[in-house]
């Protein structure tokens, strides 16, 4: 574990870099720079879908998230049917595959700092996400538990939906996306 995970998170196991730094189109690399997860969403389509997917050999796809105007956003996970992503991701709670409700906590803004807790303890705190920062170059990360690796994938898609919600609307994130639309294809 490296200096710059273990300030994120003392007990971290696993630490995930968004590179670049952009919620709606990244790699997920680990600390070794091997990656892991792949964001991807087509901007210029009439129907405006957000992808992610394991870098595992099979790519296998963790959610599918699709953006509306006037209607509830989207969710289909690994492929089940399209439900409200309200039902997965109650305010900042969703429900692991152990049964335990978890929530995206702000810790700091406008950087959008966030610790994922247990939500019946919210001291108990399993992942931690600091995005980029300029002034030492670090690159967006998502830091983990042990507790938080089980609920990795949950805590993925949770996070990119957050993010989006949060950083969605800022003028220079969608100037961003535009110039890197076509890096994820």
């Amino acid at each position: 574990m490296s200096v710059a995970t273990a300030l994120l998170l003392d007990n971290a196991v696993k630490s995930l870099r968004f590179e670049p730094w952009d919620p709606l189109n990244a790699r997920l690399n680990d600390e070794q720079g091997a990656r892991c997860y792949t964001v991807s969403t087509n901007l210029h389509a009439k129907k405006r879908l957000t992808v992610i997917r394991s870098s595992d050999t099979n790519r296998h796809e963790l959610a599918s998230l699709e953006w509306k105007n006037w209607v509830s956003d989207k969710i289909s996970l690994r492929g089940s049917e399209q439900m409200s992503i309200s039902k997965f991701l109650d305010g900042r709670t969703f429900t692991g595959s152990d049964g335990q409700k978890y929530k995206w906590v702000k810790k700091s803004l406008p950087s959008f700092a966030l610790e994922l807790v247990l939500a019946n303890r919210e001291q108990t705190v399993v992942g931690r996400f600091r995005p980029e920062s300029k002034n030492d170059s670090t690159p967006a990360t998502l830091a983990l538990d042990a507790n938080g690796v089980k609920q990795e994938e949950l805590a993925i898609v949770s996070l990119v939906i957050l993010l989006k919600h949060y950083c969605g609307t800022d003028p220079s994130a969608l100037a961003f996306r535009q110039t890197q639309q076509d890096m994820f294809v």
